[in-house]
């Protein structure tokens, strides 16, 4: 090694030895008898916010601390709504193992014509303003102990004005709607099965509404959960009014049912080791819908398996994706939608190279003789 070279390390590695000395740290017994408290006062104050309470650890609420149930029969909505009132922004939101009924009561301002298509009048008439069952407006960590142990189950009723109940008019209400704004950090949610009782729209909807995209710089995590959506909603839907979104979007070991769907998603996003399918029979979505993420650093999606009804995988403007060992296929009955193509990758013709540097490799794509292409490229380069 060059002299230069040397000097330079000894010069660093002195310098870390020197900030070593100045960290904060607990006294020493038998070394630090002249100098305990001062030392011991100075590390708790530093390892310590001025509530008392650990710096970097997480506060975590729990649902049952507020009046929640989780015995499938109580609805417990109200408890989880004033969890997440109580919850400072960057807590863990945790329901222990149970079955937790969400359910909320909407109503018309008038009965419904009958003229007029029933879920688009009720949407009109509805007197709440919001439109889900479940509001999180801030960023929390969604915690269960288990998909196959903590259940949120989410029910919607409509009535009009005169109490009577109004079937099959609930397609435009989300279940959990988790609106971001301000300033973001790090959002997840884990180890949880989230399902509609009946038909709804998105099952997860994540709106990314920041007025100063700079400022959105976070990551989304979904893990080691069962999502069910119904009818012809997602069961995660995220989309970003900006170009900038997510520093990195994880969707990880999950099972599924209703599709994925990312709008200006982030730099880096990774979809891996996921079951995914469509509603059985009615499904038309596809299972992975990537759209506008021409800015992504590396886009992931691989180890999955892909049986959606309305085609496996959809990428729309966007750069860097790799596709990577994955089942891909096609059952009946089929709605395949996007050019009726099982995948799909498609750019803009007036604005050439918005989707390039594609990587599709070691895939199992079996589209069952039903549909027109296998593979679909429009305007795409560099596959």
């Amino acid at each position: 090694m060059e002299k230069a070279n040397i000097l330079a390390v000894k010069c660093f590695y002195r310098l870390l030895r020197k900030k070593a000395t100045n960290m904060t740290r607990l006294p020493i017994v038998g070394a630090d008898k002249d100098n305990w408290g001062a030392l011991l006062n100075e590390f708790l104050q530093v390892a310590h916010r001025a509530d008392g309470a650990l710096r970097g650890v997480a506060e975590v609420i729990n649902v049952r601390d507020y009046g929640a149930t989780g015995n499938g029969q109580t609805n417990d909505l109200a408890a989880v709504q004033a969890a997440i009132q109580a919850a400072a922004p960057g807590s863990v939101l945790y329901f222990p193992s149970g079955d937790y009924l969400l359910k909320r009561v909407f109503i018309l301002k008038e009965i419904p014509e009958e003229n007029v298509p029933l879920p688009q009048k009720c949407k009109e008439l509805i007197l709440q303003d919001d439109k889900e069952v479940l509001l999180i407006n801030k960023l929390l960590h969604l915690r269960g102990t288990g998909a196959a142990t903590t259940l949120l189950k989410g029910e919607i009723e409509i009535r009009d004005p005169n109490n009577a109940l109004i079937a099959d008019c609930a397609s435009f209400i989300d279940i959990i709607h988790i609106d971001i704004q301000g300033e973001t950090r790090f959002m997840s949610i884990e180890n949880l099965q989230i399902r509609p009782k009946a038909k709804c729209r998105h099952t997860i909807n994540i709106d990314v509404n920041q007025r100063d995209p700079l400022q959105v710089q976070a990551n989304l995590l979904i893990q080691d959960c069962f999502l069910l959506s119904s009818g012809d909603g997602y069961a995660i839907y995220l989309t970003n009014s900006h170009s900038d979104g997510f520093f990195a979007s994880h969707i990880n070991r999950n099972f599924v049912l209703g599709g994925i769907y990312l709008n200006c998603s982030g730099d880096s996003i990774w979809i891996t080791h996921n079951l995914i399918s469509d509603t059985p029979g009615t499904g038309t979505n596809t299972g992975i819908t990537l759209k506008n993420d021409v800015g992504a650093v590396s886009s992931v999606i691989a180890y999955n398996n892909i049986t959606a009804y309305g085609g496996a995988i959809n990428i729309i403007r966007g750069g860097e994706t790799k596709i990577l060992y994955n089942q891909l296929e096609a059952r009946p009955p089929y709605h395949i939608g996007v050019r009726n193509a099982l995948l799909s990758i498609e750019g803009d013709a007036d604005k050439p190279g918005q989707c390039f540097q594609i990587d599709i490799v070691g895939n199992n794509i079996n589209p069952n003789q039903t549909v027109d292409y296998a593979i679909y490229l429009g305007y795409a380069s560099e596959i």
